[in-house]
């Protein structure tokens, strides 16, 4: 058997203990809207476009690089050219002439230097 007394007392001790409830999260006030799909066709216009413009650079420049290798490959067959004609006058072209004075200009510069 339970005491009456006992009980009350129970029950009394159990309406004083306070009920903690979990906190709400904070919701802001206002949510941010999702973009429309139409902002969101636009932006995919816009890098389209810019991919468009983006590959004719790379072309352009692919272009430039290939017509400045070819220069290269004629302006080297040109002096293959000259040196075989300097060859068949008989002009020895493997070492360039000492400019006169080039070693007195080197050695000026130097001591200006230390």
């Amino acid at each position: 058997m339970t005491d009456p007394a006992a009980c009350g007392q129970m029950a009394a001790a159990k309406t004083h203990v306070p009920v903690i409830l979990p906190k709400k999260p904070d919701i802001p006030a206002e949510v941010p809207a999702a973009p429309s799909t139409d902002a969101i066709e636009a932006a995919l216009a816009k890098v389209s476009a810019a991919k468009g413009v983006l590959a004719l650079a790379v072309a352009d420049a692919l272009m430039e690089r290939d017509a400045l290798l070819k220069h290269g490959v004629d302006l080297q067959a040109e002096v293959a050219a000259a040196e075989a004609r300097l060859a068949a006058m008989g002009v020895d072209i493997v070492a360039p002439p000492a400019q006169a004075g080039a070693q007195e200009k080197s050695d000026h510069m130097e001591a200006a230097l230390k």
